[in-house]
This record gives C-alpha cells, structure tokens and sequence, in this order.
C-alpha cells in the first residue's frame, strides 16, 4: 500500500519458487515497473493485482510456470485443483514435467 511513493521503483529479474499463494501481488501501488520476473509452483493466482486501485504499473517480460487454481470450498469438503490450460503450450510444458500450465505477462 505504497501509493503514489513507488515512482521510478521496480521488480526485476526476480525468481520465484514454491510459493504457497502468489508469486508477486500489488495492492495499492502506483507507479512500479515489474519486468523478467520467473514464477514458479504456486497456487493461487500468480501476479496479481489485488484492489483496482493500481494505476501505472508496468508488467514486462513476467513468466508464471506451474499456477494451481484453486475454488474455496465449504468446511469439510475436499479441496481439488483446477488447473487452466488455455494453449498447446501450457499442455507441452506439463507433458515436459514444468508443472504446467504457465503463462506470460
């Protein structure tokens, strides 16, 4: 929640791995360059862009690898992964045991 203080700050060459929720969240954050960051095994959304009030942030060059989605369920009931594969890519980076499905911001 930096607002409008994070002029000129970025996020780059990062790598990412095993998180247990997201790879990188901004929550109302403005001004911020995020570029060539490498996720890698998370589950949840990813990047992520948390209330809408984000303006001016700059996503480049980001590769998100192995997101699992998960739907919140009633207390009780199993938890099963969804997993989101909208191109042949995602399907061959899974076929290649990268954890698929991946994407590219």
């Amino acid at each position: 929640m930096a607002g409008d203080t994070m002029k000129g700050s970025y996020v780059r060459g990062a790598s990412i791995w095993d998180s247990a929720n997201r790879f990188i969240t901004v929550h109302s954050t403005q001004h911020i360059t995020l570029s060539d960051n490498v996720g890698f095994g998370a589950i949840g959304h990813g990047f992520f862009m948390e209330t809408g009030d984000e303006v001016h942030v700059t996503w480049e060059r980001n590769l998100g690898i192995g997101v699992i989605v998960r739907f919140p369920v009633a207390q009780g009931e199993e938890i099963i992964p969804l997993v989101v594969e909208d191109s042949e890519a995602a399907a061959a980076a899974r076929a290649a045991r990268l954890g698929g499905p991946f994407f590219i911001l």
